[in-house]
């Protein structure tokens, strides 16, 4: 699944949750933030518990 992916980490210290952001390249700190908000925009997604850890595929389109 995540083969010749890189591994972007950012962290909201708030809750202590991990977002973990496979992508083809490294990400600048505004596209994983925009990965993230569209992550917590979409209501089909469950709002992430404090120490936990989300892992999500980063999209060119989004």
């Amino acid at each position: 699944m995540n083969e010749n992916k890189v591994k972007n980490v950012i962290v909201n210290t708030h809750k202590n949750v991990r977002y973990i952001i496979w992508a083809d390249r490294k990400l600048s700190r505004e596209e994983m933030l925009k990965q993230v908000r569209y992550y917590n925009y979409n209501t089909l997604n469950i709002r992430p518990k404090m120490d936990s850890e989300i892992e999500l595929n980063y999209d060119e389109e989004k």
